[in-house]
């Protein structure tokens, strides 16, 4: 019995092993037909990038790029999960925009621990796009991003903290916040704001 229950756990272990490696290789495929598209559109002077209308001779080859990525997230490849998620949530070659579709696939690999797709996922508890609005959802996503070394989600943090969105106003962690990340754009003159608004309500306190 014992044995069994072994050789049941390593064919389990096998079988995902050999899963995770299907998806990066069709990721892989999928990667480099959409460099190929590109190259071809360019050719055309034309870009999926730039929004341009794209001929309706090059649709099977952007429904095959979808079709490899798909499965790649299918079989658990985190970063097709992630590229699928920015698909779905800006309407890029899908069908349509989808932004229940693309909170799902946020979800998928922020489970993973895919930094980017927690803050994308964050955004829009905190939006209500997708998903129900939920602020304390928002801000553990973000918080865990945040400690993964995502700045963007630093950033919103400290917005929401500024501002006291699903928190209470805390414009000395909103500080905090913004100097851990000052290399990031927009993030100096965030902090510039921050600490005028400290300056003003201490003025206030005397």
């Amino acid at each position: 019995m014992l044995r069994t229950l072994v050789a049941l756990v390593a064919l389990i272990a096998t079988v995902a092993t050999a899963e995770d490696v299907d998806g990066k290789k069709l990721f892989a495929s999928g990667r480099k037909k959409a460099e190929g598209l590109s190259k071809k559109l360019a050719r055309r002077g034309l870009s999926l990038e730039q929004g341009d209308e794209i001929p309706e001779n090059f649709q099977k080859d952007i429904d095959a790029i979808v079709e490899l990525f798909t499965r790649s997230a299918d079989a658990g490849y985190v970063e097709a999960q992630h590229a699928l998620g920015g698909f779905y949530n800006v309407g890029y070659m899908v069908p349509e925009k989808d932004d229940v579709a693309a909170a799902e696939y946020f979800r998928l690999a922020a489970e993973q621990g895919k930094a980017e797709s927690m803050s994308n996922l964050a955004t829009m508890y905190k939006d209500g796009v997708g998903v129900e609005q939920n602020f304390e959802k928002a801000l553990e996503l973000y918080n865990q991003a945040y400690d993964a070394g995502n700045d963007m989600s630093g950033f919103n943090l400290a917005a929401m903290h500024a501002n006291g969105i699903g928190t209470e106003k805390d414009l000395y962690k909103a500080r905090e916040l913004l100097e851990g990340i000052l290399g990031f754009q927009g993030a100096p003159e965030a902090l510039a704001q921050v600490e005028s608004m400290i300056a003003t309500e201490e003025k206030r306190e005397l």
